[in-house]
Protein backbone atom coordinates (compact mmCIF):
# COMPACT_ATOMS: atom_id res chain seq x y z
CA UNK A 1 0.00 0.00 0.00
CA UNK A 2 1.36 3.43 -0.91
CA UNK A 3 1.72 6.06 1.78
CA UNK A 4 -0.10 9.38 1.61
CA UNK A 5 1.52 12.48 3.09
CA UNK A 6 -0.06 14.78 5.66
CA UNK A 7 -1.48 16.97 2.90
CA UNK A 8 -3.23 13.98 1.27
CA UNK A 9 -0.91 13.95 -1.70
CA UNK A 10 0.32 10.52 -2.67
CA UNK A 11 3.62 9.62 -4.27
CA UNK A 12 4.66 10.78 -7.72
CA UNK A 13 3.47 8.77 -10.69
CA UNK A 14 6.38 6.71 -11.86
CA UNK A 15 7.14 5.74 -15.43
CA UNK A 16 7.03 2.02 -14.63
CA UNK A 17 3.50 2.33 -13.24
CA UNK A 18 2.32 3.98 -16.46
CA UNK A 19 4.04 1.30 -18.56
CA UNK A 20 2.43 -1.46 -16.48
CA UNK A 21 -1.01 0.16 -16.80
CA UNK A 22 -0.63 0.40 -20.59
CA UNK A 23 0.66 -3.18 -20.77
CA UNK A 24 -2.38 -4.42 -18.81
CA UNK A 25 -4.86 -2.73 -21.18
CA UNK A 26 -6.83 -5.03 -23.46
CA UNK A 27 -6.14 -4.78 -27.20
CA UNK A 28 -8.92 -4.09 -29.70
CA UNK A 29 -10.80 -1.71 -27.41
CA UNK A 30 -12.59 1.20 -29.08
CA UNK A 31 -10.49 4.35 -29.28
CA UNK A 32 -11.61 7.64 -27.79
CA UNK A 33 -12.33 10.94 -29.52
CA UNK A 34 -8.60 11.31 -30.13
CA UNK A 35 -8.58 8.07 -32.20
CA UNK A 36 -5.69 6.69 -30.13
CA UNK A 37 -5.91 2.92 -29.75
CA UNK A 38 -4.45 0.74 -27.01
CA UNK A 39 -2.12 -0.76 -29.60
CA UNK A 40 -0.76 2.72 -30.36
CA UNK A 41 -0.10 3.38 -26.67
CA UNK A 42 1.75 0.09 -26.44
CA UNK A 43 4.12 1.24 -29.22
CA UNK A 44 5.23 4.51 -27.59
CA UNK A 45 8.94 5.27 -27.77
CA UNK A 46 10.90 6.38 -24.69
CA UNK A 47 10.56 10.11 -25.37
CA UNK A 48 6.81 9.88 -25.98
CA UNK A 49 6.37 7.73 -22.87
CA UNK A 50 8.15 10.40 -20.82
CA UNK A 51 5.83 13.07 -22.23
CA UNK A 52 2.79 10.90 -21.44
CA UNK A 53 4.00 10.33 -17.86
CA UNK A 54 4.55 14.10 -17.53
CA UNK A 55 0.96 14.81 -18.61
CA UNK A 56 -0.34 12.21 -16.13
CA UNK A 57 1.77 13.76 -13.35
CA UNK A 58 0.52 17.29 -14.12
CA UNK A 59 -3.10 16.10 -14.00
CA UNK A 60 -2.38 14.35 -10.70
CA UNK A 61 -0.62 17.38 -9.19
CA UNK A 62 -3.17 20.00 -10.24
CA UNK A 63 -6.37 17.96 -10.36
CA UNK A 64 -7.11 19.68 -13.66
CA UNK A 65 -7.82 17.65 -16.77
CA UNK A 66 -7.11 19.07 -20.24
CA UNK A 67 -10.42 20.17 -21.78
CA UNK A 68 -10.15 17.74 -24.69
CA UNK A 69 -9.68 14.84 -22.23
CA UNK A 70 -13.20 15.54 -20.94
CA UNK A 71 -14.92 15.19 -24.32
CA UNK A 72 -16.67 11.97 -25.24
CA UNK A 73 -17.69 10.52 -28.56
CA UNK A 74 -21.43 10.02 -28.62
Amino acid sequence: MKQVTFDNIGPFIIRQEVLEAIKDMKNSEAEGVDSITVEMLKCLCDRTTEMFVDVCQRIYDTGEWPKDFLESAV
